[in-house]
């Protein structure tokens, strides 16, 4: 631990937030840390700012010292931990004002005096330098919560002026970083204030204001500088660029980089190779198997278990369980824990264990001996309950005493109360305690409530209001994740209710509550595929919820999503959805049973509505195939962000992969866009880079996480080859939030020259003509059939756009 701090110490202060608990429901003592904190910072060699007070050994050293400890909470996502310890160091800088007014007899009130009031040399640079850390404080401390898309800096204008007023000069000619980050500061507050744009808008404008900021790991303010960035990208949703900045900045500062801090953020950004990669680094260690370090090794190890499930890499997971077990084991055979540390110690050890067990049971259905049960009376009361409800799962008598014991412990947790409501409901013995305030829906408890909703309108004779609790519970269900519900608690759920749902609902309802049920399908679908490939170009608002999504389930960082803007509208419009399991028809033209519900995929599914068609989920790549249509966007349809062909450069790209014959088009293609670059060039967008309007080609077998971090697609072909990537469906998504946006679908058959031919002539009339894509598409796909009789292929090229 003490090399860890020491770490984290010589390359920032700063950091933002991740989290301290790995897992949401390991629930750990943060302040525990503060014991292996060394008594002495070695910073003083990273100094190279203007004003010589950060990491310096003087009259500040202990304020920097209780700076860095609060900073440490703040990057791993302890905000509360970090403004405790805000206050304790702005307590120590005033101990520090109050010792030095003795040396130079200033005022008792720091407010009253000016620099230049006093003699010029080593007071006047010391007054300076107080006046600077207590403008590092008002800025980290505002920053604590910037994770959580959060910034408490009300008042800072004037706290600002008033710092230049008794410096008796600019922050600029003191230190031109630290001036840098306060402009940008400003900025990003001016635009979170601006309530008439779309949010989609105001990352565009983030975006370009990022853009023409210097991206360097210099000093600790241009750190610092770079760090919020990353975070804000996050908040705003623009992941692909949040990542690029992250691998920037990590790989400039590897060796003092807090691996956990980056980690986390790397997940938020979707980049989860890369935060896998850190996580099994750090673990193989020797670092972290220190007997003082079982804190942070524990922490790692669940932060590693977490995206392993969220990768559904569960042998990996078995295999880390396992490692963590013995290390435990290990560390309590060599006598080397603490006494003072062994009930955090043997808790930690008793999650390992219960961990383990829980995975046996989710690979093999292996289940541990009941007989010999002990309750690990080490745990707090909420993972006594997690322990309890997977040994009763697995055969364990039920103790109704027990149960009603716990349920007066908990009085004030929503999220536990609603557990025992549905974990008990059967159990007619039981009666929950009423709470003692009012209690606080969390996402868990919301889901268990709609879930219980839903079971219970489902087991109506006539279910009149199935279509609404349908939605609500799929709202719900969206906002967490199954695996982690089983993980968490020991509850293992059947999901039949969305399909018998479905099947039962009445066909009257009113197209706007049957879109909504499908936009929550999308979502739904959306998160499956996000496990398994990372897509660079989401919406920003989709990416916002994406992102919210595994902080919440993978984090414990609870951030809400505000999605008042996200459906479309959908009236009179036929909607389609299908995933690998089932597909569901809306269509408002058939008057006995618009909507249905079909198990196999193979069945006919005739539409009587074939000229406004909406298509969910992956079924444009199926059904949509002889009808064609406009895509339904994730979450966001920005109404308002038109592609905006006037303002942006068009740019052809390329998803890497097995692409030779396409390599040879886009040089056919280069006259039409004003930039095609190459593959090995994409990486450079993480420094800084103008906005295009893409063009994206995916081949088959590409790599679609390859792209640049700024790509804004307008346009995307795929080639078909009989089954779609995964990529290429949440690629269409992306796609579809803006209005005027094309997707065509180019058979693998059709021969190379017919292609070449035919885009050619569809960008010709696009990009040089400013011809609407959907009659490009029709008169060059015409002109091409003409030119290339013989070409089966033609007939299999399908067009879709958009919503409009």
């Amino acid at each position: 631990m003490r090399r860890e701090i020491a770490r984290l110490s010589l390359f920032v202060l700063c950091l933002a937030t991740p989290a301290l608990n790995a897992a949401p429901w390991r629930e750990t003592n943060p302040l525990k840390s503060l014991t292996n904190l060394p008594t002495r910072l070695i910073d003083s060699i990273m100094a190279q700012g203007n004003w010589n007070i950060l990491f310096q050994e003087g009259p500040f050293r202990e304020f920097q010292r209780q700076m860095a400890i609060s900073n440490h909470f703040a990057m791993r996502g302890g905000a509360e931990q970090a403004e405790l310890q805000y206050q304790k160091a702005g307590d120590v800088l005033d101990i520090a004002y109050a010792s030095l007014r003795g040396r130079f007899s200033w005022p008792r009130d720091a407010a009253t005096i000016n620099a230049a009031d006093l003699p010029w040399g080593e007071n006047r640079d010391t007054f300076q330098d107080y006046l600077l850390c207590r403008l590092q404080l008002f800025v980290e401390k505002g920053l604590a919560r910037h994770e959580r898309n959060i910034l408490q800096l009300d008042g800072f204008d004037n706290f600002l002026q008033q710092t230049e007023t008794q410096l008796g000069t600019t922050v600029r000619n003191k230190d031109g970083d630290l001036a840098a980050f306060v402009d940008f500061l400003r900025e990003i507050r001016k635009l979170r204030e601006n309530k008439n744009l779309h949010p989609s808008l105001l990352a565009e404008k983030f975006s370009a204001l990022s853009d023409n900021s210097p991206t360097s790991t210099r000093n600790y303010w241009s750190r610092r500088f770079l760090l919020a960035r990353i975070v804000e990208s996050l908040n705003y949703g623009n992941l692909a660029y949040a990542a690029a900045l992250a691998e920037y900045y990590y790989n400039q500062q590897r060796k003092y980089a807090d691996k956990f801090a980056f980690a986390r953020l790397f997940i938020q950004a979707g980049a989860f190779a890369t935060a896998q990669t850190i996580l099994e680094e750090s673990l193989a260690g020797n670092d972290l198997k220190a007997s003082e370090n079982y804190s942070d090794f524990a922490s790692y190890s669940e932060l590693y278990q977490n995206l392993l499930l969220w990768l559904e890499n569960r042998d990996a997971a078995a295999v880390n369980a396992q490692n963590t077990q013995q290390h435990f084991d290990e560390l309590l055979q060599t006598g080397k824990i603490a006494r003072e540390d062994l009930v955090d110690f043997n808790a930690q050890r008793a999650h390992s264990i219960l961990f383990a067990a829980q995975l046996a049971w989710r690979t093999a259905k292996i289940c541990p001996n009941t007989e010999n049960f002990t309750p690990s009376e080490d745990l707090d009361v909420m993972q006594q309950i997690r322990e309890r409800i997977f040994y009763e799962h697995c055969g364990l008598k039920r103790d109704a005493a027990w149960w009603h014991t716990v349920s007066l412990a908990i009085k004030e947790n929503t999220e536990a109360r609603a557990l025992l409501r549905f974990y008990l409901h059967s159990d007619k013995s039981f009666v929950m305690p009423k709470a003692t305030t009012n209690e606080k829906p969390t996402a868990l408890s919301e889901y268990f409530s709609a879930r219980t909703v839903l079971a219970a309108e489902l087991s109506k004779k006539r279910p009149a209001k199935l279509a609404e609790k349908l939605q609500t519970f799929l709202r719900a269900e969206n906002q967490t994740l199954q695996s982690t519900i089983f993980f968490k608690w020991g509850i293992s759920l059947s999901d039949d209710l969305i399909s018998r749902a479905l099947k039962q609902i009445e066909s009257k309802k009113s197209a706007k509550i049957i879109g909504g049920i499908f936009a929550q399908l999308n979502f739904r679908y959306a998160v499956r595929l996000y496990r398994k490939t990372h897509v660079p170009f989401f919406a920003p608002t989709d990416g916002a919820a994406m992102r919210a999504f595994v902080a919440r389930n993978l984090l414990g960082l609870d951030l809400s999503i505000d999605n008042s803007f996200a459906t479309p509208n959908l009236t009179a419009k036929a909607l389609v959805y299908s995933d690998e399991n089932f597909v569901a028809v809306f269509d408002p033209a058939e008057r006995k049973k618009p909507l249905r519900y079909y198990e196999n995929h193979s069945q006919d599914i005739a539409l009587k509505s074939t000229k406004s068609i909406v298509y969910f989920g992956e079924s444009w790549a199926s059904i949509g195939r002889t009808l064609g249509g406009e895509i339904a966007p994730l979450l966001s349809f920005c109404a308002e962000c038109t592609t905006s062909s006037e303002r942006n450069p068009r740019r052809l790209l390329m998803a890497t992969g097995e692409t030779k014959p396409w390599q040879q088009l886009t040089s056919e293609l280069s006259d039409d866009f004003s930039s095609v670059p190459e593959p090995s060039t994409y990486a450079e967008c993480s420094i800084a880079s103008r906005a295009y309007i893409d063009t994206v080609i995916l081949p088959v077998g590409s790599a679609i996480d390859k792209l640049p971090c700024n790509t804004l697609p307008e346009k995307i072909i795929i080639e078909d080859n009989t089954q779609i990537a995964p990529s290429a469906y949440l690629a269409t998504l992306a796609l579809a939030s803006r209005p005027g946006s094309a997707l065509i679908i180019v058979p693998k058959t059709l021969t190379p020259q017919a292609r070449t031919a035919f885009l050619f002539d569809f960008f010709q009339r696009t990009n040089r003509r400013q011809t609407r894509p959907s009659e490009a598409f029709r008169e060059a796909k015409q002109r091409g059939e003409k030119s290339f009789a013989d070409d089966a292929a033609f007939a299999n090229m399908q067009y879709y756009e958009s919503m409009r």
